[in-house]
């Protein structure tokens, strides 16, 4: 059983892994959460935040969400391997007009000037993600797999402002790899 936890003044992040669950050889469960305040990894003026190549270095989603993991990977037999995830995010994006925190491409000078105290996590468009992920994976012979994907994505959120929508991502995908890690398609 192990335990990691981390805290900064403005992150939260904690999670918990417990091998062989229940004395089952091969069947691992893990379970982590991740708290970022708004404007977190951006800066003054956009151009000096926590980014490389226009991606975030710290976490894909940016800033300002609470976010919810878990993983439970079994092995049923010698050549199978078996992963299932999920993952429920909720976020606050920013409008088109206001900058609420979660873009660390945009500058939070004129949010500090307008609005100093009394920001919260997952202010502004509040948008509930749910994400669910099966893998599966057969070694034919030593590093070669045949894999087997299926992912389920729906991004949902009612704003007064903005409306009410929902976008829906399915994916399946089977195939074979050769001596390299199975890509994962998280966020």
């Amino acid at each position: 059983l192990y335990f990691i936890y981390v805290v900064s003044t403005v992150r939260f992040q904690i999670g918990l892994k417990y091998l062989n669950v229940g004395g089952i050889n091969n069947l691992d469960l893990q379970f982590e959460t991740n708290v970022v305040r708004p404007y977190m990894y951006t800066s003054v003026d956009g151009k000096a935040n926590y980014a490389f190549y226009n991606q975030a270095l710290a976490h894909p989603m940016g800033a300002n969400f609470v976010e919810f993991i878990g993983i439970l990977r079994c092995q049923p037999q010698k050549r199978i391997n078996t992963v299932a995830k999920v993952i429920l995010t909720r976020v606050g994006l920013d409008k088109t007009t206001d900058i609420y925190g979660s873009d660390i491409f945009k500058p939070y000078s004129t949010v500090v000037a307008t609005r100093p105290y009394g920001n919260y996590i997952t202010q502004g468009v509040t948008t509930n993600i749910a994400y669910l992920e099966m893998n599966v994976s057969y070694m034919v012979r030593h590093n070669l797999f045949i894999d087997l994907n299926a992912l389920l994505r729906e991004q949902f959120a009612d704003n007064k402002t903005l409306g009410a929508y929902r976008k829906s991502t399915n994916f399946a995908s089977l195939g074979i790899r050769y001596n390299f890690a199975a890509r994962t398609h998280e966020f």
